[in-house]
């Protein structure tokens, strides 16, 4: 008898578009897909530390939907921080509100988070001790949520670093993963990841395969990006419009769509569900019902696909 195939769920950052990863759960868990592997970064942390620690799909939809402008707004109070125009204490007690004090050992499902270190911009993953401060960790949006300290490190928004933890459920043994994006411009996906793929053809040459000149490629666009976010942010807080905490979700906004696409194509999941959440920003939380509706949408779609991969054809 063949083993089943394991099966590592990633669900990426997003701000209120991850609130598709719901979507997504409710839709696996009615056509019976087991994962034995969840990562998340951001939103997708949240929402997989929510599953993880015992809510069922239909109960974080039901939390999510109450969250109305207000609330949201709530939970980004601004407060007395020179690192940040909020200290994510709002966040944090909300967090608690679910999870309470269980550690990673505690949690239904092998669960990793991934989150940003400060000085270096490295992309660590954290699963281990509290899951409230590990998620905390991971959802540090620059200029808008205070950077967390963590195990005596500074970690910022894992979507600066790896926005889709692919990597990660892989290293945690799955053998087919599925990952869900929420920072999505198909067109723009589309047309970027032709123009690599035919730069590579065109310079295949002194035995590098076509992959690695892919890897390279994109690695060398992810170190651009990262190295211009500095400047870009301190040329727009120069201009006193718009608002800072606008000017601070849009940049985070352009910086995760453009490292996605260059990380999805060195980290490929087996399967890849992107939600259409294009139309909606990482504050819009009252958007959920078509968000949630998204991610069911983009998981039903892809279903033929997934069973196909786990029976192994």
């Amino acid at each position: 008898m063949k083993n089943r195939l394991k099966v590592g769920l990633a669900l990426g950052s997003g701000g209120a578009r991850g609130l598709a990863h719901i979507g997504v759960l409710q839709i696996l868990k009615r056509k019976n897909i087991r994962f034995d592997y969840l990562a998340g970064t951001s939103m997708g942390a949240v929402i997989g530390a929510l599953y993880a620690s015992g809510m069922e799909p239909e109960e974080i939809e039901e939390e999510a939907l109450k969250i109305d402008k207000r609330q949201a707004r709530m939970l980004f109070r601004p407060s007395l921080t020179i690192s940040g125009l909020t200290d994510g204490k709002n966040i944090t007690n909300l967090l608690k509100k679910y999870i309470g004090e269980k550690k990673f050992s505690d949690l239904r499902i092998p669960f990793a988070c991934i989150a940003t270190e400060f000085y270096e911009g490295k992309d660590i993953t954290l699963n281990e001790g509290s899951v409230v401060e590990a998620v905390r960790a991971s959802l540090s949006i620059p200029i808008l949520v205070k950077p967390h300290v963590l195990n005596n490190m500074i970690f910022m928004d894992g979507g600066i670093s790896n926005p889709v933890p692919v990597d990660t459920v892989r290293r945690m043994g799955a053998d087919v993963t599925i990952a869900v994006n929420v920072i999505n411009n198909p067109q723009r996906n589309i047309r970027m990841k032709n123009y690599i793929e035919e730069e590579a053809d065109r310079n295949v040459k002194n035995g590098a395969t076509r992959e690695t000149l892919i890897r390279e490629m994109v690695e060398k666009r992810l170190k651009r990006i990262k190295d211009i976010i500095p400047n870009i942010i301190e040329n727009k807080l120069k201009n006193e419009t718009p608002p800072i905490n606008v000017i601070a979700t849009k940049l985070f906004e352009i910086a995760e769509s453009k490292i996605v696409e260059q990380k999805l194509m060195i980290d490929k999941p087996d399967v890849l569900i992107e939600p259409y959440t294009y139309y909606a920003s990482i504050m819009d939380f009252e958007l959920a019902p078509r968000l949630i509706y998204q991610g069911k949408r983009a998981t039903l779609f892809k279903m033929n696909e997934i069973n196909k991969i786990l029976r192994g054809d």
